[in-house]
């Protein structure tokens, strides 16, 4: 049905679909992760449903996640540890784009991130006797992030 063959480092997959002749990247350069992938085409390829896309949040949270390169564990709970906090991490992110797609805002994922990252709350003593807690500003698409979630921002100065 199909065929993997090999150009430059990466490998590459040839099958015909409704009598077109089809090839893609499999973006890999590992012999075992492409065999997967091309009996996962395969198998879609006989059921017939190749391009019909799932409306199930975890196809396409693993889709996601073979987006990444493999990291190698020496025990087996740290893979477990990892597999779990790697999907968990996949799952909220898909969470917060349904929140967001539910309010029709449009945000580019590096801004969200990036924005996310510039957002800090710090703790600062003046005296023994008084604490303040400070926040950054927040800049660009934070607080519609937060106000999405439905989650209110701390206030920007406050006495601890």
């Amino acid at each position: 049905m199909a065929h993997l063959y090999k150009r430059r480092r990466q490998f590459w997959i040839c099958y015909y679909v409704n009598g077109q002749r089809v090839q893609k990247s499999l973006k890999t350069d590992n012999e075992r992760i492409a065999r997967d992938k091309k009996r996962k085409i395969e198998y879609e390829l006989s059921l017939g449903d190749f391009h019909i896309t799932s409306r199930l949040l975890l196809p396409v949270v693993l889709e996601d996640f073979s987006k990444y390169r493999p990291i190698f564990h020496k025990c087996d709970a740290t893979i477990r540890g990892h597999v779990f906090c790697s999907f968990l991490a996949l799952l909220l992110r898909k969470e917060l784009e349904n929140h967001l797609e539910q309010k029709g805002l449009t945000v580019e994922w590096a801004d969200v991130t990036s924005d996310l990252d510039n957002l800090v709350e710090m703790e600062i003593e003046v005296s023994s006797d008084k604490r303040y807690t400070i926040r950054s500003h927040t800049a660009g698409t934070v607080a519609k992030v937060f106000g999405a979630c439905g989650v209110a921002l701390p206030p920007m100065l406050s006495q601890c």
